[in-house]
C-alpha cells in the first residue's frame, strides 16, 4: 500500500505498520493502569474502523487518541531513562589493616577438642573428621568470646546489590562491637559508594544503613535501632581508619535519630530485634549457628600456622540448613524487604588461636530473592558481598593497627573496652 499525503500534510503509513507502532507504544505504558487500558480500547477501536476511500484525513477522535498516547509514551520513556541510567559520583574508602594480637590468657583447648583437631590435620583426615573438628573448635572459640572480660571486634566489608532489577550499587560497611565485663555496644554503618543502575537517591534508600545496639551486663537495659536511607544519616565523607570508622547520626535533640533510640527492650525482644541466633548471646562471634555437621557442606582447608599460633579453616556452609542460617537470613530479609530471600552461597574462613580464642573471620556470601525498592516496584534482587572481622583483646594490638589513637586519653590501657563503650554510647543519649 502506497503512502498517502493527508490534508494536514502528514504522511500516513500502512495499517500494518501503524498497528505495530501502536502495540509498541502501549507495551511501554503498562504501568498506566485503568486509564491507559481504556485509552488502548478506544485506540484499537479506532484502528479497527476501515478507512473510507472518501476520507483522506484522520478523524478528530483518532488524532486526539494518537496525541495522548504519544505524550504518555514519551513521559514513560523519560521516567525510565531517569530511573535506570546511573547517577552520582563514586565514593572511596581505604580498607582497614587488621592484625590482632594473640590474647594473653592461660586457657588451652580441652583435650577432647584437641584430639578432633589433630585428626583433622592428619594427611588421611576425612571431610567428616574435619567438619567435626571445625564445629568443636568454632563453638569453643565462640564461648570464649562471649566470656571474655574485654574484647573489641572491628569489621569491614563491601559488595554489590541489584534490587528489583531496577536499582543497583556498591556499598562499603564499617562496624565495631565492644564488650567489657558483660556490657555490650555495637555500631555499624553501610554507605552507598557507586550507583551502577538507577538513581542515587533511590538505591540509597536500600544500601545506606545505620545500626546501633546496647545491652547492660545484667541484660536489664537493652536498646537497639536500625535506620535506612536518609534517616540513617551516614556521612560518606567521614571514613577513617580508627574507631568509629564512619560517622553516624547527630547529637541534635531535635533530630529524628535520637527519637528512634528511645525504645527499651526485654532481652528476648532485644535478641529478636538484633537477630541473635536461637539460644545465643549478643556477644557471640556472629549469628550463624553451627550446632552439628549438618551446618557444613564441605571443608575446603584445615591447617595450622605454627609461626603465628592459629588454626586456619575454610568451610562451605550448608545454606539450606534452617538451624544454621535462620537468624542471619531473617536479618537479610528485613534489610532487603524480601519475604523469600535465600542464601545461594556462604563460604567462611576462620582463624582461631591455639588457646581457643577467635582471631578473625572472613565470609563471602551471595543471596537472591524478590524485594521491594520503592512503592510497588518489586522484582528479583541479588547481592554479592564479603565481610571481614578481627578480634582484639588488648590495648597494644588496637593501637598498633591504629584502631585506637594513642593520643586519645579517654581510652586507657587497662579499661580500653569499657572506655570505648562509654565514649561512643554517650553520643546517643538513649543509652544513659
Amino acid at each position: 500500500m502506497e503512502e498517502k499525503e493527508t490534508l494536514e500534510g502528514t504522511t500516513e503509513v500502512s495499517e500494518e505498520q501503524t498497528a505495530e507502532k501502536i502495540e509498541a507504544e502501549f507495551a511501554a505504558e503498562s504501568a498506566e493502569k485503568e486509564s491507559t487500558v481504556e485509552l488502548r480500547a478506544n485506540y484499537e477501536e479506532a484502528l479497527s474502523e476501515p478507512e473510507s476511500p472518501k476520507k483522506k484525513k484522520l478523524s478528530k477522535k483518532k488524532l486526539i487518541i494518537i496525541i495522548v498516547a504519544s505524550v504518555l509514551a514519551a513521559a514513560l520513556l523519560g521516567f525510565l531513562l531517569w530511573f535506570f541510567i546511573p547517577s552520582g559520583p563514586a565514593s572511596t574508602a581505604d580498607n582497614l589493616v587488621l592484625t590482632p594480637g594473640k590474647p594473653s590468657v592461660t586457657a588451652v583447648i580441652p583435650a577432647d577438642i584437641q584430639a578432633k583437631v589433630d585428626l583433622a590435620l592428619a594427611p588421611t583426615a576425612t571431610d567428616a573428621q574435619k567438619q567435626e573438628a571445625f564445629i568443636a573448635l568454632y563453638n569453643l572459640a565462640n564461648q570464649n568470646k562471649i566470656d571474655a572480660a574485654q574484647c573489641v571486634m572491628v569489621a569491614q566489608g563491601s559488595g554489590s546489590a541489584l534490587v528489583a532489577k531496577s536499582a543497583g550499587g556498591t556499598m562499603t560497611v564499617r562496624a565495631f562491637k565492644v564488650q567489657a565485663n558483660g556490657e555490650y555496644y555495637y555500631q555499624k554503618g553501610a554507605k552507598l559508594m557507586e550507583v551502577t543502575m538507577g538513581k542515587k537517591d533511590v538505591i540509597e534508600k536500600v544500601l545506606d544503613k545505620q545500626e546501633r545496639a546496647y545491652c547492660s551486663a545484667d541484660k536489664k537495659t537493652c536498646r537497639a535501632v536500625t535506620l535506612s536511607g536518609s534517616t540513617a544519616q551516614v556521612d560518606g565523607d567521614s571514613f577513617s581508619t580508627d574507631i568509629p570508622f564512619l560517622k553516624l547520626g547527630s547529637r541534635d535533640k531535635k533530630d529524628r535519630l535520637l527519637d528512634e533510640f528511645k525504645a527499651t527492650y526485654t532481652y528476648d525482644e532485644f535478641a529478636a530485634a538484633t537477630f541473635i541466633s536461637e539460644g545465643g548471646d549478643c556477644k557471640e562471634i556472629n549469628n550463624f549457628k553451627y550446632a552439628s555437621t549438618d551446618s557444613i557442606r564441605e571443608v575446603q582447608s584445615f591447617t595450622y600456622d605454627a609461626k603465628e599460633g592459629y588454626y586456619d579453616i575454610t568451610v562451605v556452609v550448608e545454606v539450606t540448613d534452617e538451624a544454621t542460617v535462620s537468624a542471619s537470613r531473617e536479618y537479610l530479609r528485613q534489610s532487603a524487604d524480601s519475604k523469600d530471600l535465600e542464601y545461594k552461597k556462604y563460604v567462611l574462613n576462620v582463624k582461631i588461636w591455639d588457646n581457643g580464642y577467635i582471631r578473625s573471620f572472613r565470609d563471602e556470601e551471595e543471596w537472591a530473592g524478590n524485594a521491594t525498592i520503592i512503592g510497588s516496584i518489586k522484582g528479583e534482587s541479588s547481592s554479592e558481598t564479603w565481610y571481614e572481622a578481627a578480634f582484639y583483646y588488648d590495648y597494644k594490638s588496637l593501637t598498633n593497627d591504629g584502631i585506637v589513637d594513642k593520643k586519645d586519653k579517654t581510652i586507657t590501657k587497662t579499661n580500653f573496652a569499657k572506655d570505648i563503650i562509654d565514649k561512643y554510647a554517650k553520643e546517643v543519649e538513649w543509652v544513659k
